[in-house]
């Protein structure tokens, strides 16, 4: 063998030697390493980092990441560069806790600094509660301050239901303390706003009388319900809620309840919507020349005495009028003379008014109810002889 094949293995066994040993990864803590994702349960995400013992990437770590597919990463043996967090060596062996949230920051940082400068959403994931509002996670590695008041629209009463909870935000705030430590702030509410602005808009440039919508209970003032029919909240009035006289709206309605509503009125300029709730079917007084003709023989029971008067209801809800004239063939001078509440009668239909709501019915042309007669007192026998 001559002596230049001689340096040529040389030099070839050389650079082999070396090639390995730089392949060969400085296992320490905080030292930058590359792997391959091999397996993971339900705790870690495990990356082969070529030493005796596996890395592990504690798994809501990796879950966080919404770039970072775990099956799939374990299916096609994914290479990922990672950092050392912690090697401890026990009686079973070499715990390597690794991090790939601290090698991806610099790149979040960028992605959520751009999201901020051109007004772009990102997806986090709530992760933790705080006295004022929530602390979220941006790929598992950034946190993203969400005060209570900027959750959603209206008063948010339990924070602790939105943890575990992934949600769309704008970030409203990227910059540094006088520490130099990142601090950002998002809002989910201004998504929330400007959704709320565009059906709005689409809303107003649709709007007609009569046009029906499904509408969320927003608030029940004693006036009335305020309804969300898609970005825009209308009115609907004590008086329209129901056909039966109530309390307040309460009675009737409750927050976040879905309603059918219609469009009374409305006003462009002045942005406002009377909407309409009750029924036309649901009227007591519906189609009630047709149910409850001049003419007809009704029963009901009495549920109110006046002077003037007995208020007889023939249907829930609906009541007719006898007047004290048409109860008996005798003058009365009060319906309690004959009358007690909660009494049967039967009687004739002589008027029917729709539009004010009133029924007349008589009682005489059926079958007066009259005073019982009170008997003469006996004669004294003593006086008669």
């Amino acid at each position: 063998m001559s002596e230049n094949d001689v340096m040529t293995n040389q030099e070839q066994t050389d650079i082999n030697f070396g090639d390995y040993i730089d392949s060969i990864p400085q296992l320490k803590r905080g030292a930058i390493v590359k792997g391959v994702v091999s397996s993971a349960d339900a705790d870690y995400v495990y990356v082969d980092v070529r030493d005796k013992s596996e890395g592990k990437i504690p798994r809501r770590e990796a879950e966080a990441d919404p770039e970072f597919d775990i099956d799939k990463a374990v299916a096609e043996h994914q290479e990922v560069t990672v950092a050392v967090k912690s090697i401890r060596n026990s009686d079973m062996g070499k715990e390597i806790i690794l991090s790939k949230s601290q090698i991806d920051m610099e790149k979040h940082k960028k992605a959520i600094e751009e999201a901020f400068n051109n007004k772009t959403v990102v997806s986090v994931k709530i992760v933790s509660v705080v006295k004022d509002g929530v602390i979220a996670s941006y790929a598992g590695a950034i946190d993203v301050y969400i005060h209570k008041t900027q959750l959603k629209i209206g008063e948010v009463t339990d924070l602790e239901s939105y943890k575990g909870q992934t949600i769309d935000v704008l970030i409203m705030k990227y910059d540094t303390d006088k520490r130099n430590r990142l601090r950002i702030s998002g809002s989910h509410r201004a998504i929330l706003s400007n959704e709320r602005k565009e059906k709005a808009d689409a809303i107003w440039n649709e709007i007609e009388e009569g046009k029906k919508y499904t509408g969320i209970v927003r608030s029940l003032p004693e006036f009335g319900a305020f309804v969300d029919i898609g970005g825009v909240d209308g009115l609907i009035h004590k008086t329209e809620l129901t056909w039966k006289r109530i309390k307040k709206p309460s009675d009737v309605l409750s927050v976040g309840q879905e309603v059918e509503v219609y469009v009374k009125s409305f006003d462009k300029e002045t942005k406002k919507i009377s909407l309409g709730y009750r029924k036309e079917e649901d009227d007591p007084y519906y189609n009630i020349e047709e149910r409850i003709p001049v003419g007809s023989i009704v029963k009901g029971t009495v549920v109110r005495l006046t002077n003037f008067g007995a208020f007889v209801q023939l249907e829930p809800d609906l009541d007719a009028l006898c007047h004290v004239s048409e109860i008996s063939s005798v003058r009365l001078e009060t319906p309690s003379v004959v009358l007690s509440v909660g009494m049967e009668v039967e009687a004739k239909v002589i008027d029917v008014k729709k539009e004010e709501r009133r029924i007349s019915i008589s009682i005489k042309e059926v079958e007066p109810i009259n005073p019982v007669e009170e008997e003469a007192p006996a004669a004294d026998e003593s006086e008669e002889a």
